[in-house]
């Protein structure tokens, strides 16, 4: 019975060691996969973080773009402003930052009693006197004053509409 107990330990120990022989592979293996999930993972995130700062990039250059527009924007405009004075005075004051060139003021079917509408160049800051009287039949209840950026007028023409209060 000796001998059948050796040949069962003998066997149970071989069975073992393989047994524990292809644990450790499955184990190398599970291990080798997981490393190469860190290093993707990894990877991945310095991707991501590239991306992320390629994104911010891009958007602080946007801002700037968007900032000097706007600054640009600022440093060009031309507003009107119609301020009532007395009577039917009004003032046309030249708010913006920039001359108006080739400046007409269309009053409509309101009397100016023959004052000026038309002038070749408002700078900022500028104020002209504009008589508008209303009438009984008179159905105007606004001013259009039109104007270009470039002294040459070879800009399109803006226009602004001013309520007569």
């Amino acid at each position: 019975m000796s001998i059948a107990a050796l040949v069962i330990s003998i066997v149970t120990a071989v069975a073992a060691l393989f047994y524990s022989d292809s644990q450790r592979r499955i184990a190398v293996r599970a291990a080798a996969t997981a490393d190469r999930a860190v290093d993707e993972a990894r990877r991945a995130a310095d991707e991501a973080r590239r991306a992320a700062d390629a994104a911010e990039e891009a958007t602080r250059i946007e801002r700037e773009r968007r900032t000097d527009e706007l600054a640009d924007a600022e440093r060009q405009r031309v507003v009107f402003e119609l301020r009532p004075d007395s009577g039917d005075n009004y003032v046309l004051h030249q708010a913006g930052t920039d001359t108006a060139y080739g400046v007409h003021v269309d009053i409509g079917d309101l009397d100016s009693a023959g004052r000026q509408t038309d002038f070749d160049e408002i700078p900022p800051g500028l104020d002209h006197l504009l008589y508008l009287s209303q009438g009984f039949e008179t159905a105007t209840t606004h001013i259009v004053v039109s104007w270009h950026l470039r002294p040459d007028r070879s800009d399109s023409q803006q226009s602004v509409k001013l309520l007569i209060v």
